[in-house]
């Protein structure tokens, strides 16, 4: 059960520098495996980048917010904007 676990940590496992400076780290490394480093990481439905600004978990929300208006717009194309209020409030506004 552990032996499963521990493969399952390895595999997900990324080293994420923050402020990454001049300076050489020596590289981590964890049941003979190098972890490899990265920019940005998705954890818990957060993007943090190395330099913890939230402009690119912003951009993505955002991303999404507007597919799902463009979805509703194409999609109900009545007159009536009570329909499309009602529907931008359940789809769109969770997001945000």
């Amino acid at each position: 059960m552990l032996q499963n676990l521990s493969s399952l940590f390895l595999k997900e496992s990324v080293v994420l520098k923050l402020w990454q400076q001049l300076v050489l780290l020596p590289e981590l490394m964890t049941h003979n495996k190098v972890l490899p480093n990265v920019n940005s990481v998705r954890d818990l439905g957060i993007n943090v980048t190395n330099y913890l600004s939230p402009s690119d978990h912003v951009c993505d929300i955002a991303a999404k917010a507007h597919k799902r208006v463009s979805l509703i717009h194409r999609c109900f194309v009545s007159p009536n904007t009570d329909f499309r209020d009602r529907a931008f409030k359940v789809y769109v506004r969770q997001l945000l």
